[in-house]
């Protein structure tokens, strides 16, 4: 799905692409909408990086065991597991 932001908006919050992607994960992932693992592939970084930005940010980072069934569960359908 792509989503289209209207570009007065990106530009008034003065948000690059990659800025509103990692908003939009991290905000997903606070209102647990989204595993670690989907939050992070949403936000495009690597799991350590989203981690760090968590962090940065003031805010937990809780990898619970319903994390870990959704990302088990998102790597047998990709066939990585």
């Amino acid at each position: 799905m792509m989503l289209e932001l209207p570009e007065k908006s990106v530009a008034s919050a003065r948000l690059t692409s990659a800025e509103a992607r990692l908003a939009l994960a991290i905000w997903l992932y606070q209102a647990e909408r989204l595993t670690f693992g989907d939050a992070s592939e949403l936000a495009g970084v690597s799991m350590a990086v989203f981690a760090v930005e968590l962090e940065r940010r003031g805010l937990p980072v809780a990898y619970n065991s319903a994390d870990l069934a959704g990302d088990v569960a998102n790597l047998q359908a990709l066939g990585r597991l």
